[in-house]
Protein backbone atom coordinates (compact mmCIF):
# COMPACT_ATOMS: atom_id res chain seq x y z
CA UNK A 1 0.00 0.00 0.00
CA UNK A 2 1.52 3.60 -1.09
CA UNK A 3 0.99 6.19 1.50
CA UNK A 4 -0.39 9.43 -0.54
CA UNK A 5 0.75 12.71 0.51
CA UNK A 6 -1.23 14.38 2.60
CA UNK A 7 -2.47 18.27 1.04
CA UNK A 8 -0.83 19.98 3.33
CA UNK A 9 2.87 18.13 2.56
CA UNK A 10 2.05 18.64 -1.66
CA UNK A 11 1.65 22.52 -0.43
CA UNK A 12 5.23 22.63 1.48
CA UNK A 13 7.04 20.61 -1.68
CA UNK A 14 5.58 22.81 -4.11
CA UNK A 15 7.05 25.43 -2.07
CA UNK A 16 9.94 24.20 -1.77
CA UNK A 17 10.47 23.78 -5.16
CA UNK A 18 9.79 27.38 -6.27
CA UNK A 19 12.08 28.69 -3.64
CA UNK A 20 14.70 26.25 -5.34
CA UNK A 21 14.31 27.07 -8.60
CA UNK A 22 14.46 30.93 -7.88
CA UNK A 23 17.59 30.09 -6.06
CA UNK A 24 19.04 28.18 -8.99
CA UNK A 25 18.16 31.36 -11.40
CA UNK A 26 19.58 33.61 -9.02
CA UNK A 27 22.49 31.49 -9.26
CA UNK A 28 22.32 30.77 -12.63
CA UNK A 29 22.22 34.66 -13.73
CA UNK A 30 25.01 35.46 -10.89
CA UNK A 31 27.30 33.03 -12.85
CA UNK A 32 26.47 34.33 -16.01
CA UNK A 33 27.60 37.83 -14.91
CA UNK A 34 30.89 36.66 -13.77
CA UNK A 35 31.82 35.05 -16.57
CA UNK A 36 30.58 38.05 -19.14
CA UNK A 37 32.64 40.16 -16.32
CA UNK A 38 35.66 37.54 -16.92
CA UNK A 39 35.75 36.98 -20.76
CA UNK A 40 36.05 40.95 -20.88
Amino acid sequence: MVRRPTKIELIRLRRRLKLARRLHKMLRDRLTILVQEYLI
